[in-house]
């Protein structure tokens, strides 16, 4: 005999492992594995969004930015933005726009809803946006972004982006 209980959400959930030392470089910065995605998950019940990466290095040492965005059926799409100049971290959220399947920040979003925490014990950001700031889609794909400034150069990561097109290569997930 199964048993409904009222109330209870089913969150789908999506885990990436990303390969170490994938990021790819602009300017000539020295080797560095600092905000190199190792694991991306997203959790998705119909009230929020939340997603977490992984870094092999987490030390947040010098200028770093992380942005993790979610997409939904009718294209679109916000960005939970992480800016860390040195000193202390700042997060926002930016409606994203998709001209030609390719991403761009186009304007900030008018909801507050959107949370982050930083765990360099464990190498973790997390970001989570609450589903109301995005009229609760049926289903929505996401991807993460970093950029760290090493020395004069800049690494980049991604995971469920592809570099080729940018656009979101993850599956759907449903809530």
């Amino acid at each position: 005999m199964a048993l409904a209980t009222p109330g209870v959400a089913f969150a789908d959930r999506q885990t990436t492992i990303d390969p170490v030392g994938d990021m790819w470089t602009i300017g000539t910065p020295v080797p560095s594995s600092e905000m190199d995605i190792i694991k991306f998950k997203t959790n998705y019940d119909g009230q929020t969004i939340k997603m977490r990466a992984t870094f092999a290095q987490l030390e947040m040492a010098g200028k770093s930015q992380v942005l993790m965005a979610a997409l939904a059926p009718n294209n679109r799409a916000l960005v939970a933005a992480m800016n860390y100049d040195g000193l202390e971290p700042t997060w926002g959220l930016r409606e994203l726009s998709l001209p030609n399947g390719r991403i761009a920040i186009v304007r900030r979003v008018d909801c507050t809803a959107v949370n982050g925490h930083i765990n360099l014990a464990r190498r973790t950001i997390t970001m989570i946006i609450s589903a109301e700031c995005f009229a609760r889609p049926s289903q929505i794909k996401t991807l993460a972004l970093t950029r760290a400034t090493v020395e004069g150069g800049d690494w980049r990561d991604g995971a469920d982006y592809s570099t080729e097109s940018p656009v979101f290569a993850g599956p759907w997930i449903h809530r």
